[in-house]
């Protein structure tokens, strides 16, 4: 059931790709931009402890804390609500509420780094990693229509070429 609901959600992260191919390779790109992007914006905001290594191991700490508390609660919470709305919200609030209670913190702790400092990073790291994630799944859906406009004009000229 975890695992089941795990899936679920990452699935859904990664913008419920077509594929188990597609969903690796876009969570791939996401992940590299969120390193790359959150190493680049602590180096220039002036943290003191940065490097690629330890931005990964921060953020795939941050990702693995998120993740859990979100499917946690999604498992064991969730259905004993009796509101829809809060049933929808309450996954969202506790992302929230893990952030900015165990992620930053444990940002400012491994890295040195000053409160909003670490939210920014953050925050504008994991929206580079989602608007990857957004193109590599638009370009996935473009190349799949183009594929078969192919694979239509193909079958047109082959009739075509039959009569």
């Amino acid at each position: 059931m975890f695992k089941a609901e795990l899936y679920n959600l990452i699935r859904h992260l990664a913008g419920d790709p077509a594929s188990i191919m597609q969903m690796i390779v876009v969570l791939a790109l996401g992940i590299v931009v969120c390193v790359l992007v959150f190493e680049k914006l602590n180096s220039v905001l002036g943290t003191p402890l940065t490097g690629i290594g330890l931005s990964a191991i921060v953020l795939l700490i941050a990702a693995i804390v998120l993740i859990v508390s979100v499917v946690s609660v999604k498992l064991w919470l969730v259905p004993d609500l009796s509101s829809a709305a809060l049933r929808a919200s309450l996954p969202f609030v506790t992302a929230l509420a893990v952030l900015l209670v165990i992620v930053i913190p444990l940002f400012c702790f491994v890295q040195k780094a000053k409160y909003f400092q670490a939210l920014l990073c953050l925050a504008l790291s994991v929206c580079a990693a989602s608007a990857v994630i957004l193109l590599a799944n638009a370009c996935y859906d473009a190349a799949g229509v183009v594929k078969s406009k192919i694979g239509e004009a193909g079958s047109r000229t082959g009739d075509a070429l039959k009569q």
